[in-house]
């Protein structure tokens, strides 16, 4: 595998807002399953240039230079591996199981011996890196990932989840996005939920940052704020949906 070309790039850390030299942040951390080529499309190749487009080919897993490399560095130390290991027992556990033949999939597992603030605090970290202006829309992020005992949240943000698992699964990137929850009744459809969101989408997690209204059809997981940094837990149940991740649209459980 061809190694990629260190740059120099300054520019604002997204978490600490220093300008300076940025380091490359891999989104999610590189042995989270973050290594390979991928072809990545905007959303304009998406959904409105559609056909005979090439995307643009990224060696070495999927990141940006988003932060200084103290940020990088210090969050990396203090959450990458137990990111990694709930990606790696998440993915085994998924990649053994039979699914499912009925809508929605859905799974059961537990981790075990795991620090659920560390894990939430990574998946922060990536959100910084993927949706941007989030540390002036919510201060208290900043905080909250580089202080690794800070248990406080920011008001009005929520954060939840999904597996994410098929066959040829889209890995998602949108950095705001609007998702109606609509039912039909007689004829009509009709909206019951809605919700602001953020989304980070790679085998084995579909990942949610969303504001105080939440996001229907995941697991929350803002509770893990709850723990204490080293506060390890015996055995932690995740029961989930397990979404195939066939759509480039946020949000969607296909």
């Amino acid at each position: 595998m061809a190694r990629m070309k260190k740059q120099t790039v300054i520019g604002q850390c997204k978490i600490c807002g220093k300008e300076g030299r940025l380091s490359y942040e891999h989104v999610p951390n590189r042995e989270a399953y973050n290594k390979d080529t991928v072809i990545e499309y905007s959303w304009g190749d998406v959904f409105v240039r559609k056909e005979n487009v090439k995307g643009k080919i990224k060696q070495g897993g999927i990141g940006e230079y988003t932060l200084c490399g103290k940020c990088n560095n210090d969050t990396g130390h203090w959450y990458g591996d137990e990111y990694t290991r709930w990606a790696r027992a998440c993915f085994d556990f998924l990649r053994s199981r039979k699914p499912s033949m009925t809508e929605p999939d859905e799974a059961i597992m537990t981790l075990h011996n795991v620090y659920p603030l560390r894990f939430l605090k990574q998946v922060v970290v990536c959100f910084f890196s993927v949706a941007a202006g989030l540390a002036q829309a919510y201060p208290g992020l900043v905080q909250y990932v580089l202080a690794k005992e800070e248990t406080h949240l920011s008001d009005g943000c929520r954060f939840f989840m999904n597996f994410y698992f098929g066959a040829k699964p889209k890995l998602r990137r949108w950095p705001i996005a609007g998702k109606i929850t609509v039912i039909q009744s007689k004829g009509n459809i009709i909206p019951i939920a809605g919700s602001i969101i953020s989304e980070i989408t790679h085998p084995p997690f579909e990942l949610i940052m969303s504001d105080k209204t939440g996001f229907v059809g995941a697991g929350e997981i803002t509770s893990f704020t709850n723990y204490g940094y080293d506060q390890l837990v015996r055995n932690l149940t995740l029961k989930l949906q397990v979404v195939k991740g066939e759509s480039s649209l946020p949000g969607s459980f296909e």
